[in-house]
């Protein structure tokens, strides 16, 4: 994967759509008209209506504004969404002010911008935000039109009270956010992970796809070549009194001849070599049983291997998160033979394509006086063997993202091992 890619996926851009902010615009807008509707038609409160209406009416106006000058579907800057969910806080802030302050119930719609601001937006405008519906909340404690209300019995909240309202809004836009903000980064981390391996797997694919490609090349080359060689022998022997047309001839005969060695190789390439290449599982392990069947070997029921070296181990505070994507401790780039092109991703990539071939991972470190990683995976058999060839397809390419996933936790945990 190129640096720009590793880039991308560090540190993936947050746009929203401005469609997506509109409609919460105009949902909020409709909901406030609702309010004031229900307030003085159906409660028959006294409710300063006329500027209740015009703030209400402000939003309306940008919203279609926005709608006529910009294209809905296009994806604002993050400043832009920010600015527009900063005017959502503004005008709720106004319409609290002529309707009781933190004595009105909705007074609690100030977290519904920051919780969208920490779901889409960066952390910094999050704040921002989040400082300013604290400042208005703030303001309307000591600074409001009293509650529409029944004028005979009208209700007095003590200052307590609304000390205890603000202090919860407070708290709520702090703690709602943060979890919003973790649970989306998360998600976001995993979707860019599991995006990084599905472009490292189509990697793979290519380049199996290429070695077949360079096979039939080869196959297809082998007829003409052969005949080159057929022909450029024909005339050696022809012009053997000619010297000079002889050695040129000869010299055409031996680059042929090398082309189709040169070929012969390639077409090696794609073939499995190895006898465990194409042997089941069973009589592998029925051939290395089978002189021991006196002693009372017995054969188990589940597969497994075992990574492990003789450095320092796993790191404490790792041990229990491995497997997540983005978990690194690679060396700082003052230390000699630091490396800054890897995403963290090995042991995620390897633990993910393992696990869906029915295997368990498991990391943990050799038990004192003893020092080392483990890494263990283990199948149950009959999910090993589940096809003909001895193990799944799945598990032949887990099985080679398994070397690399070693590798990695090698060297973030025990650089020197």
């Amino acid at each position: 994967m190129t640096d720009a890619a590793a880039t991308d996926f560090r540190h993936p851009q947050r746009y929203v759509r401005l469609d997506t902010i509109l409609r919460l615009r105009w949902l909020a807008a409709l909901g406030q008209l609702a309010a004031i509707f229900v307030v003085v038609q159906g409660l028959e409160f006294d409710l300063p209506i006329v500027p209740c209406l015009l703030i209400v009416g402000l939003s309306a106006a940008v919203n279609l504004g926005l709608q006529m000058t910009f294209n809905p579907m296009q994806r604002m800057e993050p400043v832009y969404a920010a600015a527009l969910l900063a005017l959502n806080i503004v005008e709720l802030a106004g319409l609290l002010f002529f309707t009781g302050g933190l004595q009105n119930p909705f007074s609690f719609l100030f977290l519904a911008p920051v919780l969208i601001s920490a779901t889409a937006l960066p952390v910094r405008l999050t704040i921002a935000l989040g400082a300013l519906a604290v400042a208005c909340a703030s303001v309307l404690v000591f600074f409001y039109l009293p509650l529409p209300w029944d004028a005979e019995e009208p209700l007095v909240l003590p200052p307590i009270y609304m000390l205890g309202v603000w202090l919860s809004i407070v708290v709520a836009i702090g703690v709602t956010s943060l979890y919003s903000f973790q649970v989306t980064e998360e998600a976001r981390k995993l979707s860019d992970a599991l995006a990084a391996t599905e472009l490292v797997l189509a990697r793979e694919q290519h380049l199996t796809q290429l070695d077949g490609l360079a096979a039939a090349a080869a196959h297809e080359l082998g007829t003409p070549l052969s005949t080159i060689v057929l022909i450029s022998r024909e005339l050696e022997r022809a012009l053997a009194d000619n010297g000079v047309l002889a050695s040129d001839v000869k010299m055409l005969r031996e680059q042929a001849q090398r082309c189709r060695d040169i070929l012969a190789k390639i077409t090696q390439l794609s073939s499995t070599g190895a006898p465990f290449d194409r042997m089941k599982l069973s009589t592998l392990i029925e051939e290395t049983v089978a002189p021991h069947r006196e002693f009372g070997v017995t054969i188990k029921e589940t597969v497994e291997i075992v990574i492990s070296d003789d450095g320092p181990g796993f790191a404490p505070d790792i041990l229990k998160r491995i497997g997540e994507p983005y978990l690194s401790r690679r060396r700082s780039a003052d230390e000699p033979g630091s490396d800054h092109s890897g995403l963290g991703l090995g042991v995620f990539i390897a633990r993910t394509l393992l696990e869906r071939t029915g295997a368990t991972v498991s990391f943990n470190n050799r038990v004192f006086p003893d020092h080392g990683a483990v890494v263990q995976i283990a199948w149950p058999r009959n999910l090993f063997e589940a096809e003909d060839g001895g193990e799944t397809p799945a598990a032949k390419g887990a099985l080679l993202e398994t070397g690399a996933a070693a590798a990695d936790s090698r060297e973030e945990s025990a650089p020197h091992a």
